[in-house]
């Protein structure tokens, strides 16, 4: 730990950047670094610099080098000096998705992409919102909205107890909230969005430190707000749930598997695929 804290009193200090030894008789390398990482710098050290702009240059790049083209790219963010792969794609035209929570980052998706992704989008008015902000986008630059599919990311706990399965994700829920990350276009019409005060308490609160700081919110995450950013509860209501995300325009749903007390993630799993699935596909 007094590593830890001597890279924390440096980067606190102006330092940019701590170096580890890789040698006999220094500490592991790797773990230190991991240590080192989870205490300070941006997550995975990455800059987003205009991350919209990162992601048309980076489709067009990735979509030339599976054509098999030989690549000189120079873009605003991106560049690549005479690239090429070092195999045949089997694949060249493979569908390029894109996630994003932020309304430039669906424009994007709307207008290069073969797809959009939004996560913790589990409300009929959020769907209803998201798939027309990305077919007026796609209008907007001649593609086929109804060409897009949209697809809602949703953390998901089914369980023969409604409560148990929600509160297996509820702090999911308050760190999405905590966080901010979401930009919700209806969140506030719905009356989900938290007080100014509670949100201040967690504002700065360290991305790889998960759900922990957001626990004190938990008190104000009601299953209303669990409902409209989660997919959770007994068989029944998730088939009901997800046939109506369904109905309002979600063309597809990636599910991250939540175990439920005393239960596991696989159950989860299972549940989903065999028996909520065939009832909403029915």
């Amino acid at each position: 730990m007094q590593l830890v804290e001597r890279a924390k009193l440096a980067e606190a200090n102006g330092y940019s950047t701590v170096w580890v030894a890789d040698e006999r008789f220094y500490r592991e390398v790797y773990s230190c670094l991991g240590q080192l990482a989870v205490h300070t710098f941006a997550e995975l050290g990455i800059e987003r610099k205009k991350p919209a702009r990162a992601i048309c240059e980076a489709i067009e790049l990735i979509r030339a080098l599976l054509r098999g083209e030989t690549v000189d790219y120079r873009g605003e963010v991106i560049a690549l000096n005479h690239g090429r792969l070092s195999f045949a794609p089997p694949r060249p035209e493979i569908p390029v998705y894109v996630a994003s929570n932020a309304p430039l980052g669906q424009r994007v998706a709307a207008e290069i992409a073969d797809g959009a992704i939004m996560e913790a989008c589990a409300s009929a008015a959020e769907v209803r919102a998201f798939r027309a902000a990305v077919e007026g986008a796609a209008r907007k630059t001649g593609r086929d909205p109804q060409a897009i599919p949209i697809i809602t990311r949703l953390n998901i706990c089914i369980a023969a107890d409604g409560r148990v399965a929600r509160d297996a994700v509820r702090p999911t829920v308050a760190r999405y909230l905590g966080a901010g990350r979401l930009r919700s276009r209806t969140a506030t019409a719905q009356g989900l969005s938290l007080p100014p005060e509670a949100l201040a308490a967690v504002a700065g609160a360290a991305y790889a430190a998960g759900a922990t700081p957001y626990l004190r919110l938990l008190p104000l995450i009601t299953d209303r707000h669990v409902d409209a950013f989660t997919l959770a509860g007994t068989v029944d209501e998730v088939t009901a749930h997800l046939i109506e995300l369904r109905e309002a325009g979600a063309d597809g749903v990636i599910a991250r598997p939540f175990a439920p007390e005393c239960g596991t993630i696989e159950e989860t799993i299972v549940t989903l695929g065999s028996e909520v699935w065939p009832r909403v596909l029915q």
